[in-house]
């Protein structure tokens, strides 16, 4: 049996797409080591893998989402996006270098698996030999692209079609490069250095993408077209958390199951929870339509009336609910909307903060919803936006090709079996394919 390390940014959206992958190593008789903060060490055991803490390396970013970086929660966008590259993601690379050589010492791993911020599995490897290393990406693709077939992140724009698109697209790679970001890859490149590695002329996208085994948790549908797709990127399908069977869910249920009008979900994910931000304007946009909104808040405290129509719970498990619900309202947020596809839900996305800017996007482009802009959002305009949704049955004929898609996929496995060709071989694992797009 082979030896796994797992490293992931102490942040609940990192971990819990990796939770099902670990899961199912462990299930095929691997050892399993997981490196990470110490407010997750439950959910990390509970996996069968055995902990480890964060030693040097920021071990707690807060309760709720990064809310212990609270200059970072005035921010939006891009700026919010380049202040965690800044002060968290390139500062913690050397540190989680060095917190994983010492696990290495007394754990030799065959590989390791990260997610898409993590960095320091790339610095070991390179420095000291450590482990071939693989990313699971928590979001959309956001890999360079000399060809132009996709904008860079951060922008929230959808491909195009055609030469022009794709000179656009080059035009703004480079600007991202050599202007928006510029600053962020030089320091970058002085964190490398600093580590006793070549500077180099790359940029941090460049290095985001493992050389060895890239692990993408959806499917080609949903995401933009690339001609050149790295051979070893790999879509495994959805990673969806294991059955919330067990889970108690409150009284008001039974309104969903009865289905005696349009069930609307809207939730916020685990990183941006201020419910002022699209939970509370939703429910205020709804208060007179026949529809049960059912919102799930992260455990952030809703400070305002809730109407007639509203329910609120803290944490509803998405096996249970999502096969009841006729909508999907959410602020971009990655899992949120893999699980919506999943069961073939259609949405209505708004966000504009990490990587929500683009996901949103994608549900727009890919036909499985309708995209609300501004931040926060006009409720007027949300109000239109589930109205339309639940009256036009396009959307959830898009969703549906999805989840058709999606059905045909095990992600826990996939990834599973693609992580041990990893270990056993310790050379990229590649594949033969036709470029991504809708089908």
């Amino acid at each position: 049996m082979a030896r796994f390390l797992i490293g992931t940014i102490p942040v609940i959206g990192h971990i819990n797409p990796i939770i099902p992958i670990a899961a199912e190593l462990v299930a095929r008789g691997h050892h399993v080591c997981w490196y990470t903060g110490e407010q997750f060490r439950l959910k990390v055991e509970m996996t069968g893998a055995a902990w480890r803490p964060m030693k040097r390396a920021v071990s707690f970013y807060g309760t709720q989402g990064m809310d212990a970086f609270p200059e970072r929660m005035a921010l939006q966008g891009v700026d919010r996006v380049r202040w965690d590259i800044e002060n968290v993601f390139i500062p913690d690379a050397a540190k989680q270098a060095d917190d994983l050589a010492e696990i290495l010492a007394d754990f030799p791993a065959d590989a390791v698996l990260c997610d898409t911020m993590f960095l320091g599995a790339r610095f070991l490897h390179e420095r000291d030999g450590g482990p071939p290393w693989a990313k699971l990406n928590i979001t959309v693709l956001g890999l360079p692209d000399t060809a132009g077939d996709a904008p860079p992140l951060g922008l929230g724009l959808t491909p195009g079609d055609g030469i022009a698109a794709r000179a656009r697209n080059r035009s703004l790679h480079w600007m991202s490069d050599n202007v928006l970001f510029r600053d962020l890859h030089q320091k970058y490149r002085d964190a490398r250095r600093d580590y006793g590695l070549p500077e180099g002329n790359g940029t941090l996208t460049d290095d985001l993408l493992s050389p060895y085994l890239w692990l993408q948790g959806s499917v080609p549908s949903f995401e933009y077209p690339y001609r050149n797709l790295p051979p070893q990127v790999h879509f495994v399908g959805p990673l969806l958390p294991s059955s919330g069977s067990s889970f108690t869910l409150p009284s008001w249920s039974q309104e969903i199951e009865r289905k005696q009008r349009p069930v609307v979900l809207v939730t916020q994910g685990t990183i941006s929870v201020d419910p002022k931000d699209l939970i509370q304007p939703v429910c205020r946009a709804l208060a007179s339509e026949d529809i049960l909104v059912i919102a799930t808040t992260a455990g952030a405290p809703i400070d305002t009336p809730v109407p007639d129509n509203a329910r609120i719970a803290s944490f509803l498990p998405y096996d249970r609910i999502l096969p009841h619900v006729d909508a999907v309202v959410t602020n971009g947020s990655y899992g949120t909307v893999q699980h919506a596809l999943a069961y073939g839900v259609p949405m209505v996305a708004s966000g504009a903060t990490e990587d929500k800017i683009e996901v949103c996007a994608r549900v727009e482009w890919s036909g499985v919803g309708v995209r609300v802009k501004g931040s926060p959002p006009r409720e007027d305009h949300l109000r239109n936006a589930v109205k339309r949704v639940l009256s036009d049955s396009k959307f959830k004929t898009a969703a549906q090709r999805i989840q058709s898609e999606m059905q045909r996929r095990d992600g826990p496995k996939e990834a599973a079996t693609l992580l041990e060709e990893l270990a056993r071989t310790k050379h990229p694992v590649t594949a033969t394919r036709s470029p991504i797009g809708k089908n």
